[in-house]
């Protein structure tokens, strides 16, 4: 599989800065999966500590439960990254 950098990102209206996309390895996304696996069932016991020091009620992440969706929808690119090699 040939490297891409971030010269090669085509140009499109996004509201996120190119620059600032992560590319993995297989392997780097082998072990995101992994770490996902043993992150994800203890994410419950962030709750508070998320609550208390990060929550605001402005932005697309204001909560909790916004947060969890966020992360497992990158545990979903990660997965079909890793299954693709």
């Amino acid at each position: 599989m040939e490297d891409i950098d971030a010269e090669q990102v085509p140009e499109r209206s996004s509201p996120w800065q190119t620059s600032t996309l992560m590319w993995s390895s297989p392997i780097e996304a082998a072990e995101l999966k992994v770490l996902w696996e043993g992150v994800s069932p203890q994410l419950e016991a962030l709750r508070e500590p998320f609550d208390r020091h990060v929550a605001r009620p402005e932005g697309w992440i204001n909560d909790f439960d916004s947060f969890v969706t966020f992360l497992e929808g990158w545990n979903e690119v990660v997965t079909a990254a890793h299954a693709r090699g």
